[in-house]
């Protein structure tokens, strides 16, 4: 059984591409043509995923904001109890700074520049990669 992927591309064609590649690998991926956010957190803030679970096993932000206001969403989630960030993240740009690339790896997830091949997104996901 495939992994279930959320993906956020603000490109309507790449999003086509990675997800038909995806879903051909048998993953069930759910797209967002928009910015990053959290689609699962109650108005009052709170987590609504099932105790214990998550809503994806991994995500791929494209990180067409500014770096620092997706890290600030991403913490945000995190205090709020979304266990989301236990799972694979992955973040995407065609122009990081040593200084984003280095944010996005102390947090434990994994920038990837754009352009790239879709084997580098595939290599990702396998179970026994660990985070970069």
């Amino acid at each position: 059984m495939g992994m279930r992927i959320k993906l956020y591309e603000r490109d309507p064609a790449l999003l086509r591409l990675i997800r038909i590649i995806l879903e051909r690998r048998g993953h069930d991926v759910e797209v967002f043509e928009e910015h990053y956010n959290c689609c699962t957190l109650s108005i009052d803030g709170g987590c609504t995923c099932p105790p214990g679970e998550t809503c994806a096993d991994a995500v791929i932000i494209d990180m067409s904001p500014p770096i620092l206001e997706v890290i600030k969403k991403i913490n945000i989630q995190k205090a709020k109890g979304c266990k989301l960030f236990e799972q694979k993240i992955a973040v995407l740009s065609s122009s990081f700074t040593d200084y984003q690339k280095e944010k996005i790896q102390d947090m434990g997830h994994t920038p990837i520049k754009k352009p790239f091949s879709l084997s580098k997104i595939e290599e990702w996901l396998l179970p026994d990669n660990a985070e970069d």
